[in-house]
């Protein structure tokens, strides 16, 4: 009896052993699996990973909600003579061909395109940005316009500098641009505001804060305090000037400024450039002003929202909303996503210069 219950306790024991094994052997499989999905999920995303346009026809689009609209609200007998008296059927009854006659008319209006820009600190729409322009000017026609919707507190230098260049290339290229601010366009957003041909803003938009900033914090004292030496090897006088780390001397912290003072003075002659009529010393102080200031002191030329700037050129227009998207899965999302704390200390730590 013995006999048979220890010889059933080892089979027991033997089978919870390989029990465990296989349990321990199929994570294992899985978990190779899972990775294996993973790279090729990577891989098949990343040959897939090309930008589409996506082009919004915004007068078919408001055509589409008044049409809507009446047939919601109306009978069915008010609506038949709607649409009989809707212009497009009127013109198609004094022309036999009717699907060609709003063809060419369609062709013959010039067009408006509607770019958004809505700037972060590094301006990481830039990218699309230059791409939205380049599009443009592949397509153009004479009397074509360009509208673009600027949300901006401004961010580093280098950045906004090319966002401003890329509006800087429909000027050049004799394409009357318009900036729309509906909310804010501060710093670096006005860099690239006052390119426009025109800038409108809405009664309540922040506008202005044309100055230069740079701000980190320095420890070096409690570096210091805690005898931890920190040591920096350059070769180049003003290589590195104020760091968080570094002893910061005067004749560092002048170097610096001096650099402000540089890139304050090149903001200066680039707004000037484009809004000749305002009185730089007057508007580049940093200071930011709400739309209706700033209309008085020129650095807009007109209150008035986007909505209704679209809904003026939706009669002599055909205008386009256009943007390039990228639909990414939610394995691409999960890989690319950084939390916000450690993006905003990298971007504080890149030791840059703000507008």
């Amino acid at each position: 009896m013995e006999k048979l219950k220890s010889s059933l306790l080892w089979m027991l024991e033997s089978l919870s052993d390989i029990a465990e094994f296989g349990f321990k052997a199929l994570i294992v499989v899985i978990s190779f699996a899972l990775c294996v999905l993973i790279v090729k999920k990577l891989r098949s995303s990343e040959k897939s990973n090309k930008k589409k346009l996506k082009v919004e026809n915004l007068k078919k689009q408001y055509e589409k909600y008044s049409q809507e609209f009446y047939q919601k609200t109306m009978d069915k007998k008010e609506f038949k003579n709607y649409l009989k008296d809707s212009p497009n059927k009127k013109k198609s009854r004094e022309n036999k061909d009717k699907k060609s006659d709003i063809k060419n008319e369609t062709k013959k209006l010039p067009s408006l395109f509607v770019l958004s820009f809505e700037g972060d600190i590094m301006a990481s729409e830039v990218n699309n940005l230059r791409e939205e322009v380049s599009i443009i000017l592949n397509i153009a026609k004479p009397k074509d316009e360009v509208a673009v919707l600027l949300e901006s507190r401004g961010g580093s230098v280098p950045h906004y500098g090319l966002a401003a260049n890329q509006l800087q290339r429909l000027r050049e290229n004799n394409i009357p641009l318009t900036i729309c601010v509906d909310k804010v366009a501060g710093s670096g957003g006005y860099l690239m505001a006052c390119v426009g041909n025109q800038v409108l803003a809405s009664p309540f938009a922040f506008i202005g804060s044309i100055g230069v900033l740079m701000g980190l914090p320095n420890i070096h004292e409690f570096l210091k305090k805690h005898n931890i030496s920190y040591e920096e090897f350059t070769a180049g006088k003003y290589k590195r000037t104020v760091t968080p780390l570094g002893q910061i001397t005067e004749e560092k912290r002048q170097k610096l400024q001096e650099q402000l003072e540089l890139v304050h003075q090149q903001f200066k002659n680039f707004v000037q450039k484009y809004r000749k009529q305002i009185d730089l010393e007057e508007v580049a102080t940093g200071e930011t002003w709400l739309a209706e200031t700033a209309l008085q002191k020129s650095l807009v030329d007109k209150l008035q929202c986007s909505d209704d700037y679209i809904l003026e050129k939706i009669k002599t227009h055909n205008v386009y909303k256009i943007s390039l998207t990228h639909s990414q899965s939610f394995l691409e999302k999960l890989m690319n996503k950084k939390p916000i704390l450690k993006q905003s200390l990298e971007e504080f730590f890149q030791k840059d210069l703000f507008f």
